[in-house]
């Protein structure tokens, strides 16, 4: 007779459980607003699956790979040449000792972008070990820090060239503060 007769079913109170999505993606949107006020990105080696991927990144030239990740050789070779050797004893460190100062893994290098140029990024990380205390994983940010490297580059620069000038003269050359303290004389 074309009538419903009979209806079953179940409910179940999801609340609990939409609240804690609601808070997990809260929690992550602070996360990355976070990572983005200090243009950062954040990585993860699966040491035991050789999988190194970047989970977010404020650098488009350096975006994050989750779905196709590196291995830890492809992300070595992202290095700049000069700052393999440091590179490889940080990590040869971390996984050797861990826990130093900064965490286990800490160290300042050069990464190569997808345009080609180089930034300078600083690094943390700790290392997760299984049960046997072998090495699992590394986790870790790492902070774009060439601004303040090309800064202190050039304080350096323009310290050594006046240093140069000072000491090529035999007239006295010196430098007073506002209230008429000395900060330099040769």
């Amino acid at each position: 007779s074309g009538r419903i007769s009979w209806v079953e079913g179940t409910d179940q109170d999801i609340t609990d459980r939409k609240q804690s999505e609601n808070s997990l993606r809260a929690s992550e949107q602070r996360l990355g607003l976070a990572l983005t006020a200090v243009g950062a990105l954040t990585f993860e080696w699966e040491i035991t699956s050789d999988r190194v991927i970047r989970h977010f990144s404020v650098d488009p030239r350096i975006p994050s790979n989750v779905e196709s990740p590196n291995t830890f050789e492809e992300s070595r070779q992202l290095i700049h040449p000069d700052d393999l050797a440091v590179f490889d004893s940080s990590i040869q460190e971390c996984l050797e000792q861990g826990r130093g100062v900064y965490g286990d893994y800490h160290t300042t290098l050069r990464v190569r972008r997808s345009d080609g140029s180089y930034a300078w990024f600083q690094c943390w990380g700790v290392l997760e070990r299984d049960g046997a205390g072998n090495p699992r994983r590394l986790v870790g940010i790492a902070a774009d820090v060439t601004e303040r490297i090309l800064a202190e580059e050039e304080l350096q620069r323009t310290s050594t060239l006046l240093s140069a000038v000072a000491n090529g003269t035999t007239d006295a050359v010196f430098v007073k503060d506002q209230e008429g303290r000395y900060l330099f004389a040769n």
